[in-house]
């Protein structure tokens, strides 16, 4: 059954990432699909936006802690994550909107990243990745 929901919200993660398009307003998707070195900034609704980013990076996270939670079964684990996700989401979206409002020509590809990592499920990869290696030294110490 752990293995079945573990399958479920890859799913679910890869569907929100099928269709981010349609779900959710981000200008920035065809900008960074074309030469956008040298463009300029789309027109963005700021508020609208971060609400967007918030609510996905929400839904990311969720099933995230998700899949740590079926792999490792560990509450402990999905505690320091969950405030790991809160604290992550606090910064990544300060740096956002500082490198957006402050900065008359932004670097586009520090708002790349930024954007990356607030979209994406990478944190999913480190957390369940150093969890597993915590765990595994754990059972090999004598």
């Amino acid at each position: 059954m752990r293995i079945l929901g573990i399958i479920i919200c890859v799913v679910l993660l890869a569907l929100i990432r099928y269709f981010e398009t349609t779900l959710f307003y981000d200008p920035f998707l065809l900008f960074f699909k074309g030469h956008f070195q040298n463009a300029p900034l789309p027109h963005i609704e700021y508020t609208r936006l971060i609400g967007n980013y918030i609510f996905r990076y929400a839904l990311n996270s969720s099933l995230s802690l998700l899949i740590i939670y079926l792999c490792l079964q560990d509450r402990l684990a999905i505690r320091f994550s969950a405030w790991m996700y809160l604290f992550l989401l606090g910064l990544l979206l300060a740096l956002f909107c500082s490198v957006l409002w402050l900065f008359k020509e932004p670097d586009k590809m520090f708002i790349f990243y930024i954007r990356r990592l607030l979209l994406q499920p990478v944190f999913l990869l480190l957390f369940l990745a150093g969890f597993l290696y915590q765990n595994h030294v754990k059972t090999m110490k004598p």
